[in-house]
């Protein structure tokens, strides 16, 4: 009887690579976030409007990644009265407690994925153009203007 030989970690790591489509792809990054998140959300809605009251606040979604493997392990959602400073890698959305609303603010992928929208704006597809262009607000400062105008800071 043969001794099956054990796989190390960077020959996982190397099938990971070539057998599954990137976690960085915005789009696939959003339709797993989007499966997983409307209860969360939900939740984290009522949680805030329990915390604040009829007031506007904000939910800030974060991706957990496993660093070493790329593999989306879960979401962290932060529930704030504050309009959160803009980084890769975070969903924004915005309740509106008079109106009880939830309005989609922004989504930045990871920076990897930020440079290759950029770089490649003209193959960019309709269903990615929205992430292209929350990428590009990103980096020439109208999101972090929207934040600080959102929370009343002086520009």
């Amino acid at each position: 009887m043969e001794k099956e030989k054990k796989r190390t970690v960077g020959q996982q790591y190397m099938d990971n690579i070539n057998n599954s489509p990137g976690t960085d792809n915005a789009i696939e990054l959003s339709g797993k976030l989007l499966s997983d998140l409307t209860d969360q959300i939900q939740e984290a809605v009522k949680d805030g409007c329990s915390q604040f009251g009829k007031v506007n606040f904000y939910i800030a979604v974060y991706p957990r990644f496993n660093a070493f493997m790329s593999q989306l392990l879960d979401t962290k959602i932060v529930v704030r009265r504050s309009c959160p400073t803009p980084v890769c890698e975070m969903t924004v959305y915005r309740y509106d407690g008079f109106a009880k609303k939830i309005e989609f603010l922004w989504a930045l992928p990871d920076l990897r994925s930020c440079y290759a929208f950029i770089g490649n704006q003209d193959k960019v597809t309709i269903a990615e153009y929205g992430t292209l262009q929350s990428i590009l607000d990103y980096f020439d400062g109208t999101l972090l203007k929207l934040a600080k105008t959102l929370n009343g800071e002086k520009l």
